[in-house]
């Protein structure tokens, strides 16, 4: 298998690209949530690529590949270290598929609960469908799906389409936030659009490492895979523009975000056979459709925090039919026509659906009967920040204070820092306290007065 150092220094860079996509979601998911649940959201992050990508290294990837062993033993001796980067590279598509759940039951569901479903990913629905689809990659046993001809190039089902199940799943076991069900999700909109945006770019660039690494070397198709990547993303991002322009009459800036990566995700499948016209289409259809798709579940009530089941799920779906409708077919060379490659299309879509939502359904709601998906009421309301990492600013402990003050009816003067960033909100809050207390202690006095003028008269 001459892989050689260039294919390695290759797939070397396509993973150092791919890791940006961790600290992407990361950002989108941390400023797509209220300031009381950044940290915890974050944590999440940082965990589940921790934790998955040790599960899989030691268990799951010879679930989905066959022993480890083997691909050293098949390795070209120019090149000994390739199956390394190949498991490597193999475990961030693992490690995605779990994160889209995080961003999707944010703010509500512990963080225990959460790596306990990226574990359940990782360990057996993820390793399971991508046997069946990516099974026989550098001469492993062939999946059942892949010797059928289902083509899925760099993940819209086997990561997307998986990872927006299982979310759907969560969302629909563990319930909405409070409050979610008597106001529309705007109302919860998230504590900073720009890290939102940032996560969303960092995602992007680091999508190029997914769909350009899943080549697995340095290939002449390289440019036209850079090229449909980038199209498809912003034809999604366009689609995003024109529907927040015609629904909402202004540039809606998470819906936008979404677009752009209902984009990639729709393109993802077919990147390496869809041309510069059907890439723009494919992304443009994919935006629209995660779109209406976010407009639904907000009517049908589903709380999904940053748009993961529109994003991942609806978009994966698109993109992985789009396959047989706008793919050059003639690239693959699998003997189907259109037709057939539309259904084998469709049964993998529906397979990965019906195994990922199936199993993590049932398991979720075995579990939650035992041991609880969810935060307390109290914990939801103080901020996963507070209740699960103890980390507190000068805005929560503010915000406590006043509380406090609130449930007790004895209103104070809040002891400041002058050097604070806070200092003028406390100090002008002390400002109308007093000016109030003064008012209700001539009002209590004036009616005394007139309780005793009415005594004596």
């Amino acid at each position: 298998m001459p892989y050689g150092y260039l294919n390695t220094l290759f797939l070397t860079f396509c993973i150092l690209l791919i890791f940006l996509m961790q600290i992407g979601f990361l950002c989108l998911e941390a400023g797509a949530v209220r300031s009381k649940n950044n940290v915890n959201v974050a944590a999440k992050n940082l965990l589940d690529f921790i934790v998955v990508t040790l599960v899989y290294a030691l268990f799951s990837f010879s679930i989905q590949f066959g022993s480890f062993d083997t691909l050293m033993d098949n390795a070209h001796p120019r090149s000994p270290g390739y199956p390394y980067l190949f498991l490597i590279f193999q475990s961030f598509f693992a490690v995605t598929a779990s994160t889209i759940v995080s961003g999707a039951i944010a703010e509500r569901s512990s963080l225990k609960a959460y790596l306990l479903i990226a574990l359940m990913i990782a360990l057996l629905i993820y390793p399971v469908a991508g046997q069946w689809i990516w099974g026989g990659l550098l001469g492993t046993p062939q999946g059942w799906l892949s010797a059928m001809g289902f083509i899925d190039f760099a993940g819209s089902t086997v990561v997307h389409v998986l990872g927006g199940s299982v979310a759907l799943a969560a969302v629909l076991v563990i319930g909405p936030r409070e409050g979610f069900a008597e106001q529309s999700y705007k109302k919860f909109r998230g504590q900073n659009q720009v890290i939102t945006l940032m996560g969303a770019m960092m995602i992007w660039l680091g999508w190029f490492g997914f769909n350009l690494g899943s080549l697995l070397k340095v290939d002449a198709s390289i440019p036209a895979i850079l090229t449909t990547t980038l199209l498809g993303a912003c034809s999604g991002g366009l689609a995003a523009t024109l529907w927040s322009l015609v629904f909402f009459k202004k540039f809606d800036v998470p819906v936008i975000a979404n677009g752009v990566l209902a984009g990639l995700v729709g393109i993802t499948a077919g990147v390496h056979i869809l041309e510069i016209y059907t890439a723009i289409l494919t992304g443009f259809i994919a935006g629209l459709i995660c779109c209406g798709a976010m407009v639904q579940l907000e009517n049908w009530k589903i709380d999904d925090v940053i748009g993961a089941i529109p994003v991942h799920l609806t978009a994966g779906i698109w993109g992985t039919i789009a396959v047989a409708l706008l793919g050059d077919l003639s690239l693959i060379n699998n003997g189907l026509n259109t037709v057939e490659q539309l259904s084998v299309q469709a049964l993998g879509v529906a397979v990965t659906f019906a195994w990922a939502f199936g199993i993590s359904y049932v398991a979720l709601t075995a579990i939650n009967k035992f041991m609880p998906l969810r935060v307390s009421r109290q914990a939801e309301q103080l901020g996963l920040n507070i209740a699960e990492h103890g980390s507190t600013t000068e805005l929560s402990d503010l915000v406590n204070k006043l509380e406090k003050q609130a449930e007790q009816g004895h209103f104070k003067p809040v002891i400041h820092d002058p050097f604070s960033e806070l200092s003028g909100i406390t100090r002008q809050y002390n400002h109308v306290l007093e000016r109030f207390l003064e008012t209700q202690s001539r009002l209590n006095l004036n009616i005394k007065t007139l309780k005793n003028i009415e005594k004596h008269s």
